[in-house]
């Protein structure tokens, strides 16, 4: 649950006080006897840096691999995937909007230039961010 999501980020520093207020919203949520019932709570941290950079990686493999099976390569250039990492993370949801912006950026012109016939198996295409925006080549 994201219950409590902006007490953590709040009292990042200070972890008792955190989970000390994480727990007055539970109670305020959850009757106690679902509370009673819980062994554990966990608080999960914000991401770091070096964690959205990797979720970016993974995300973009998982796009290779489909544009594979179409004998279709890619390739992310640095400022393409620090302009994912950034605009994809959001403080309270967390790498969840990556997913979309990976879709409505890269995916869905991808899919256009695949229809139009611009790109096609054996292409190598580059993602790249110039200009505040994403730009897909042939190479």
């Amino acid at each position: 649950s994201n219950l409590g999501s902006s007490e953590i980020a709040k009292f990042m520093k200070d972890k008792p006080k955190q989970k000390q207020e994480v727990m007055k919203i539970l109670h305020t949520f959850f009757r106690p006897e679902f509370l009673n019932r819980v062994d554990d709570i966990i608080i999960f941290q914000h991401l770091t840096e070096k964690e959205i950079a990797e979720i970016v990686k993974i995300q973009i493999d998982k796009v290779a691999e489909r544009l594979a099976k179409k004998g279709i390569s890619i390739e992310l250039t640095d400022m393409a995937s620090k302009y994912l990492a950034s605009a994809g993370f959001d403080e309270v949801f967390g790498a969840r909007p990556l997913k979309r912006l990976i879709q409505n950026q890269i995916l869905d012109e991808l899919a256009l230039e695949i229809i139009e016939g611009k790109v096609a198996e054996g292409d190598k295409v580059k993602i790249d961010f110039r200009a505040d925006e994403i730009v897909i080549e042939k190479i």
